[in-house]
């Protein structure tokens, strides 16, 4: 995933203006822009993985590479100090999506391993350009309906997405819609 950024120089600043707003109304609290590894390495079995699944110790050799410059396809951006960065737009918490005044996400029935059905993690913004349905479940038909319907731990974001006049609201949408999945 990436951003891709028209020809036009005016298309072009409405989505750095909506880049910018993007995180003035406070959705980049949670929709992180980037992460940083610390290590780039990806091992698989890794130290992380819980009983019942295949672990360090099963194996002679565990498997790995670096993400950054190994591997097939596109590759993480190499970042100081031997880091990589993930421009994944989400900080991979759980958060409450739903509150009195607004319920729409909470529809499911059954808690799944213990968590409410009205939290959520938050959904990466990487590919939301090339990945419609939009929301938490992808039960938006489009990015403003799913802005819309954020609430809970989200409703200071939205209300304020939702205090700006058209234009703006239309830069974020544009500034999203930028982020997406490239051959």
């Amino acid at each position: 995933p990436k951003q891709v950024l028209p020809t036009d120089g005016r298309e072009r600043q409405v989505i750095r203006r909506g880049e910018n707003l993007f995180g003035q109304v406070g959705c980049a609290t949670c929709h992180r822009p980037r992460m940083i590894l610390n290590n780039p390495i990806y091992q698989e079995p890794n130290p992380f993985n819980p009983p019942g699944n295949l672990r360090v110790q099963d194996v002679p050799r565990p498997f790995s590479f670096n993400l950054t410059n190994q591997g097939l396809g596109n590759r993480l951006e190499r970042w100081i100090g031997g880091r990589a960065v993930v421009r994944a737009f989400t900080d991979l918490k759980r958060h409450k999506m739903t509150d009195a005044g607004d319920r729409f996400f909470d529809n499911e029935r059954i808690p799944q391993a213990g968590v409410p059905t009205d939290v959520f993690i938050t959904r990466k913004l990487w590919d939301c350009g090339s990945s419609a349905p939009f929301g938490h479940r992808g039960d938006c038909s489009t990015m403003g309906e799913a802005i819309m319907h954020h609430a809970g731990e989200a409703r200071s974001s939205r209300d304020q997405f939702m205090l700006l006049n058209a234009t703006d609201q239309e830069a974020i949408i544009s500034f999203l819609m930028s982020l997406q999945v490239v051959p």
